[in-house]
């Protein structure tokens, strides 16, 4: 099974092969850093130890901070 991946505001969307990876895995294969982006499933935020499972569709969310 895959996993689907959207990544705004790039318009991106990824289908990985994986059964489950947690969001601290995905955010780490994107290339991105943890403080970086926010990965929601539905309209629910998820921590990096969250799990993410084969047929489920997250949104990652590039962030910014300034200061």
């Amino acid at each position: 099974m895959t996993i689907k991946v959207r990544v705004t505001p790039r318009g991106q969307t990824l289908t990985l092969e994986q059964n489950r990876i947690t969001v601290k895995r995905l955010i780490a294969i994107l290339g991105l850093s943890i403080e970086s982006a926010v990965v929601v499933r539905g309209e629910e935020p998820l921590l990096e130890t969250d799990e993410i499972r084969e047929g489920e569709e997250v949104t990652v969310v590039l962030v910014a901070s300034g200061g």
